[in-house]
């Protein structure tokens, strides 16, 4: 079974970047195949990493060994869900034995019929299911293409926190609704690998800006209400104090020591800030720092070829 890596955070604090460093990173240290997943996002993380079309059907990024990619939408989900469910049965099953092409039929009429499409569309909580559901498939299932090799890590390129609790709450609220049943028992396979300390492992990303570390602080509480493993806080672009030392030469213009006066300024607030954070979190957070003089592609080029100098030897052991 394939170990989960769900990488979350605010919007816009860097954790597709960071779900494809540490995809990178596991697939240059783990004898099997490695799937970077994006859960109803463009793809970004795999983008990052030099894969431009990204699919449901993982497909192999070719610029980096032991690695493929995919991208998981509801309605893709679900289709592929069905197709599952009607391959399911005895031994002696009509629908076991049959053909994957006429199982590939009646997924398609199912799948596609209106009524069920506007049923899981307004359905509250069904798609969330689906997408979570879909993910633990590959876990406990899914086989890298072209070859007969399971999984060996699976980094999930989350959404947004508030999307992203609803993963996991629509399904624990499933248990509640159904007392036996398919439902139910697929339902229970889901919350235990997701609640499961040796197989999936939580990472929240932020920035060391006040709304990004709140948001951080309510993600971690609520993770900790629905008894999930504890996640790894990682603090994005860290402020680095070398970057605010004043400069004494007389080519210096007053203009620029005031800036710098001004970054220093901003940097003993965002200390304050990550301190008063680490009591209320509780815990250690790792740290990526800013490196200064670069930004945009840079930044990741540099993510992905240099690990180690930006803290990210530790976060996924």
């Amino acid at each position: 079974m394939a170990k989960l890596h769900f990488v979350t955070g605010k919007g816009g604090v860097g954790k597709s970047t960071l779900s494809a460093c540490i995809a990178q990173q596991l697939s240059s240290e783990s004898k099997g195949p490695v799937l970077l997943c994006d859960i109803l996002g463009h793809g970004s993380a795999a983008h990052y990493l030099g894969h431009k079309k990204v699919e449901l059907e993982p497909r192999r990024c070719f610029d980096i060994k032991n690695l493929w990619v995919s991208r998981t939408e509801p309605h893709a989900a679900f289709k592929e869900y069905i197709g599952v469910l009607l391959a399911l049965g005895s031994s002696d099953s009509a629908l076991l034995n049959a053909t994957s092409r006429i199982r590939g039929s009646l997924t398609d009429l199912i799948a596609d019929n209106k009524i069920v499409k506007a049923f899981v569309k307004a359905c509250p909580g069904l798609e969330p299911i689906v997408m979570l559901g879909k993910v633990c498939w590959e876990s406990r299932n899914g086989i890298a293409p072209e070859t007969d090799r399971p999984w060996e890590h699976i980094v999930v390129d989350s959404p947004a926190s508030g999307h992203f609790v609803q993963l996991f709450q629509s399904t624990l609220a499933l248990l509640k609704v159904f007392d036996r049943g398919p439902i139910k028992a697929q339902a229970q396979k889901i919350v235990d690998l997701v609640k499961d300390r040796n197989l999936s492992k939580y990472y929240l990303v932020t920035l060391p800006e006040e709304l990004p570390l709140q948001e951080a602080l309510d993600l971690n509480n609520l993770l900790n209400e629905l008894e999930l493993p504890q996640s790894k806080m990682i603090i994005n672009k860290y402020p680095d104090s070398s970057a605010f030392e004043l400069e004494t030469s007389e080519e210096v213009s007053s203009d620029w020591i005031q800036h710098l006066k001004t970054e220093e300024e901003k940097w003993q607030l965002q200390v304050e800030l990550l301190s008063n954070f680490k009591i209320q979190l509780g815990r250690e957070y790792l740290k990526i720092e800013t490196v200064p003089g670069i930004d945009g592609k840079a930044w990741i080029d540099l993510l992905r070829t240099n690990f180690q100098k930006l803290n990210l030897e530790r976060i996924a052991t």
